[in-house]
């Protein structure tokens, strides 16, 4: 027998104990870039931000060319959906116009 039961725990145990000591979450990395553009936009009942209107879509879905696999393909189904939620083709931008609103993707 390679591990004993006793052996077995305590390594596993260890390890949890050693995986909870240093997790993290990346809110406390200090070392992380700031972000390219705004995260967020205040909207209340003094600013609207209307993203449909009579059937025309005021927006654009951005994922930017350094964006990694899983926010492109995220980006690819969301242009999916939005474009048969809105009866439109939307396509996905590398980068936002900033003529109107974005929703962006991975960055």
């Amino acid at each position: 027998m390679l591990f004993s039961t006793k052996k077995a725990g305590f390594y596993g145990l260890a390890v949890l104990f050693v995986c909870s000591t240093f997790s993290i979450n990346a809110a406390e990395i200090s070392c992380l870039p700031a972000p390219k553009i705004p995260r967020s936009v205040k909207v209340d009942k003094t600013r609207q931000l209307t993203l449909v209107k009579d059937g025309k879509v005021n927006f654009e879905l951005v994922v930017p060319d350094y964006a990694l696999k899983p926010a492109k393909y995220a980006g690819k189904e969301a242009a999916e959906f939005l474009s048969k939620a809105f009866n439109q083709q939307i396509t996905v931008k590398n980068s936002a116009s900033g003529k109107v609103p974005a929703i962006i993707i991975g960055d």
